[in-house]
C-alpha cells in the first residue's frame, strides 16, 4: 500500500472506533443530573439539573441521594464512589462492590421501577432516559481529540516507514494511545452509571492500553536513535506488559496499583535509564543527539506531566492531582512534540513532505466537520451547510494553513534577499575575479549560518550543490576557474539541517555568482585586448620615433633622454603583455642599461650578485618597477652626486630580494634629495611590489638607496 492509504486506511478505522465508543456511552442511562460525593448523610449531592433533564422539576438542587429503592424493595445503597472518575483506584474488594451497584442501578433506570431515596426519607421517581448525543460534546470529545491527535501523528510517520523498529513502536504507542482515552472517554465521562459488564470491560482494555503505551515508548529508547545492543527489549516489555495485565485481571494483590500504575512508573524510570544511555552511546554524533534530544524533551516533557499529575500518586495511594481530562492534554506535548522534531532534524528520516500530507488530510477533515457541525448544531439542510463550510474552509481556514506553514513549516533561517543583496553589492564593486572569489565564503556564512565552513581542494567532478542524505553536510562545487568546493556542516548555527530550499537557494547564489565571474572575465579580456592595440600602436609608431632620436641626437643629452624613454616605453609595453620575465634576465636587462649610461658619463661601475640570483619568474609588473626604481637611483646619481663610481648589489636572503645602489659622491640634500619626486616615486613603486625603498647619507661615504621586497 502507498503511504497515503496506509494513512487513509488506519484514519477510517479510527472513526469506527470511535462511532463504537460513541455508541456504548449513549446507550447508558441518563438523568441529567450533575452529582458530587456526600457524607453525614452518604450518598450523592444534586449539584444542578439540566434543562432536558426527565429529572427536572422532579428532584430539588441541593437535594442529597441517600438510594435507589425498587418496585420489589430492593435498596441499592449510593455513595461517592458510584461517581468516581477512576475507579480502579479502589481495592480490588471494594472495585468489584463497585461494578455490582453499577449494573444493579443500570438494570433498575433502564426498567423505570426505581425511585431515589433522599436523605429527609422522602421517595422521588428516578426517570432516565438514553444520553442525548449533545453530551459527547464535552469531555468525551476533548479524551477523543486527545488521542486521535497522537493516533494519526505516530501512524503518520509509520506509514511512511514501515520497516522502521522506532517507527513501529511509535505506532504502536499512538495506537495504544488512542484505546487508552476511547475507553478513558467511554467510563471516565460517564454521567454516573455504566452496565457494570461493559464497565469492567472498557476498564480492562484501559489498563492493557495503557501498559502499552508505556511499554513502546520505553522500548523506544532502547532502539533510536540506533539499537544499545542486540538483545530483545521490545519483545521483553511487551510480554511484562501482558503479564502485568494478565495479572490485574486475575486482581492479584490489592488493587491495581500494583499492577498496573506501579509499573508504568518503574518503566518511566527504565525509559530514562536507557535514554542516559543513548545519550552516551550518541558522543560524537550530533546528528543522533539531536534527534536524541528531541524525543526526549517532546516524550518525557509530556509524559512526565501525564505521570506526575495523573499516574504517580495513584501508584503511592494517592487521588491524582488533577482531573483526568486535564492529565491527558500532556498527550497533545508529546506527540506534538514529535511532530515538531520532525521539522527540525528530520526524525525518523521523514521528508518535510510528511507535514503536507497532514495538511492534505485536515483540509478534507475541516470541511467535514463544519459540515456535520452545522447540519447537526445549527439544523441546516445538508446543501447549504456543505456551501458554508466550504466557504469558510476557503476564507478560514485555507489561508490560516498557508500562514502557519510559512511561519512554521518552511522556515529555514535563510535570508535570500540579504544574500541577494550582498551578492549584488560585491558583485557592482568588485574590480577583480579574485575578490569576488575571496567574498563567496562570507556569502555563504551570511546565508546559510553554518556551524562551520571549510574549503578543501576538490575531488573529482562536481558539478551541483549536494545535500548529504542524513542532511548535515551541503557541499558546494568549485567556482568556475577554482579548484577549492565550499563543504558547509549543519545549518542555523546548528540548529538545523540542510534541506531542499537551501539546495535551491545555493544553486541561485552559485549560478548568479558564477556569472558574475564570467562578466569580470569578459570586461578584462576586452580590456587587455583594447590594451594590446594601444601597446602595439605605441610600439610601432612612438617606438620608431623615440630609436629615430636617438640616431639622429646631436647632443649627449638629448640622446640619453631619448634612450630613457625608449626603455620607458619598451617596460610599458612588457608590463602591458603580462608576462612573466625570469629575475636574472631583469637583473641583466638593468646591468646593461646602467653599465652603459654611466660609462656615458665617466662614472665606474661595480656589479655584484646579478649572476647569482636563483631562476625565478616575476611578474611583468614586477620587474617593470623593479627596473625603474633602479633607473631613477642612477639619475639621481649622474644628476647630482658628482661620483666617480658606484656600487649595485643584488642579493636574496630570507625569502626577500635586496637590491641596493650606492655611490661615493657628495649630495646636496637642499637641492631636493631627500624629498624630492624621484624618491617619492620610488616609495610607491616599491609598496606596489609590497616592499619598500630606504635611503641614507653619511659624510666622506656618498649616498645610498636599498630596495626591499618579496622574492617571489
Amino acid at each position: 500500500m502507498a503511504p497515503r492509504q496506509r494513512f487513509l486506511l488506519i484514519t477510517v478505522l479510527a472513526i469506527l472506533a470511535i462511532a463504537v465508543s460513541a455508541q456504548v456511552s449513549l446507550s447508558s442511562p441518563w438523568l441529567g443530573l450533575e452529582l458530587s460525593p456526600h457524607t453525614s448523610p452518604d450518598g450523592l449531592r444534586v449539584e444542578s439539573v439540566h434543562r432536558d433533564s426527565p429529572n427536572a422539576g422532579v428532584i430539588p438542587v441541593g437535594s442529597v441521594l441517600v438510594a435507589v429503592e425498587t418496585a420489589d424493595g430492593t435498596r441499592i445503597q449510593l455513595d461517592g464512589n458510584l461517581v468516581m472518575e477512576e475507579p480502579d483506584l479502589l481495592s480490588y474488594s471494594d472495585l468489584n462492590l463497585f461494578m455490582q451497584r453499577q449494573t444493579d442501578l443500570d438494570r433498575a433506570l433502564r426498567s423505570g421501577n426505581g425511585d431515589f431515596v433522599l436523605d429527609s426519607g422522602e421517595r422521588v421517581p428516578a426517570a432516565a432516559i438514553d444520553t442525548p448525543w449533545q453530551q459527547l460534546t464535552g469531555g468525551f470529545a476533548v479524551h477523543t481529540f486527545y488521542g486521535l491527535i497522537a493516533l494519526l501523528v505516530a501512524v503518520g510517520i509509520w506509514a511512511f516507514r514501515p520497516q522502521s523498529v522506532a517507527t513501529r513502536l511509535y505506532a504502536m504507542s499512538g495506537v495504544a494511545t488512542m484505546v487508552n482515552t476511547l475507553t478513558l472517554a467511554i467510563y471516565g465521562d460517564r454521567e454516573f452509571i455504566l452496565s457494570g459488564d461493559v464497565f469492567e470491560t472498557v476498564a480492562a482494555v484501559n489498563h492493557l492500553a495503557t501498559l502499552m503505551v508505556n511499554a513502546s515508548l520505553v522500548s523506544l529508547f532502547w532502539v533510536y536513535p540506533r539499537p544499545l545492543a542486540r538483545f530483545p527489549v521490545p519483545t521483553l516489555m511487551i510480554l511484562i506488559a501482558l503479564a502485568m495485565w494478565v495479572l490485574s485481571e486475575l486482581q492479584v494483590g490489592d488493587s491495581a496499583q500494583l499492577t498496573v500504575y506501579l509499573p508504568v512508573v518503574v518503566g518511566y524510570v527504565l525509559g530514562l535509564i536507557f535514554a542516559g544511555a543513548q545519550w552516551v552511546a550518541s558522543r560524537g554524533r550530533p546528528l543522533e543527539r539531536a534527534a536524541l534530544k528531541w524525543c526526549v524533551l517532546a516524550i518525557f516533557l509530556g509524559s512526565i506531566l501525564l505521570m506526575g499529575l495523573v499516574i504517580i500518586p495513584p501508584a503511592f495511594g494517592y487521588p491524582p492531582l488533577v482531573p483526568l481530562l486535564v492529565g491527558f492534554g500532556a498527550y497533545l506535548i508529546l506527540y506534538l512534540g514529535i511532530a515538531a522534531g520532525l521539522v527540525r532534524y528530520r526524525l525518523f528520516d521523514i521528508e518535510r513532505w510528511w507535514f503536507k500530507t497532514w495538511l492534505w488530510f485536515a483540509g478534507g477533515l475541516m470541511v467535514l466537520v463544519l459540515d456535520a457541525v452545522l447540519i447537526m448544531g445549527a439544523g441546516l439542510t445538508s446543501t447549504y451547510a456543505l456551501t458554508l463550510s466550504l466557504a469558510i474552509a476557503g476564507w478560514v481556514y485555507f489561508p490560516l494553513r498557508q500562514w502557519l506553514w510559512a511561519r512554521f513549516g518552511q522556515r529555514t533561517g535563510i535570508s535570500l534577499n540579504e544574500a541577494l543583496r550582498e551578492l549584488v553589492d560585491k558583485l557592482f564593486s568588485a574590480t577583480t575575479e579574485a575578490e569576488v572569489r575571496r567574498a563567496w565564503p562570507d556569502l555563504l556564512r551570511m546565508t546559510f549560518q553554518p556551524l562551520s565552513l571549510q574549503m578543501p581542494d576538490a575531488m573529482g567532478q562536481q558539478e551541483a550543490v549536494v545535500v548529504s542524505g542524513d542532511g548535515v553536510l551541503m557541499e558546494m562545487p568549485p567556482l568556475p576557474g577554482d579548484h577549492q568546493r565550499a563543504t558547509l556542516e549543519f545549518a542555523s548555527n546548528g540548529a538545523r539541517l540542510f534541506n531542499k530550499e537551501d539546495m535551491r537557494v545555493a544553486n541561485l547564489l552559485y549560478d548568479l555568482t558564477g556569472k558574475a565571474l564570467q562578466a569580470l572575465q569578459a570586461r578584462d579580456a576586452g580590456a587587455e585586448r583594447e590594451r594590446s592595440r594601444i601597446m602595439r600602436d605605441l610600439h610601432d609608431d612612438l617606438g620608431a620615433r623615440l630609436l629615430s632620436l636617438v640616431y639622429v641626437a646631436e647632443t649627449d643629452n638629448v640622446r640619453e633622454v631619448a634612450r630613457s624613454a625608449l626603455a620607458d616605453l619598451h617596460g610599458l609595453v612588457d608590463t602591458a603583455s603580462g608576462q612573466a620575465v625570469s629575475l636574472v634576465d631583469v637583473a641583466n636587462a638593468c646591468e646593461g642599461e646602467v653599465r652603459q649610461r654611466l660609462n656615458d658619463s665617466g662614472i665606474d661601475l661595480e656589479w655584484q650578485g646579478g649572476s647569482d640570483l636563483p631562476d625565478q619568474d616575476l611578474s611583468a609588473r614586477a620587474a617593470t618597477n623593479i627596473a625603474r626604481i633602479v633607473r631613477e637611483a642612477i639619475s639621481n646619481i649622474i644628476k647630482h652626486s658628482g661620483a666617480d663610481r658606484v656600487q649595485v648589489v643584488w642579493r636574496i636572503h630570507g625569502g626577500q630580494l635586496t637590491v641596493r645602489v650606492q655611490d661615493n659622491g657628495r649630495f646636496d640634500m637642499s637641492a631636493g634629495m631627500g624629498d624630492g619626486h624621484g624618491l617619492k616615486t620610488m616609495q610607491v613603486r616599491a609598496r606596489d611590489l609590497g616592499g619598500s625603498v630606504e635611503w641614507r647619507t653619511d659624510p666622506g661615504e656618498g649616498f645610498e638607496i636599498e630596495l626591499q621586497m618579496p622574492a617571489s
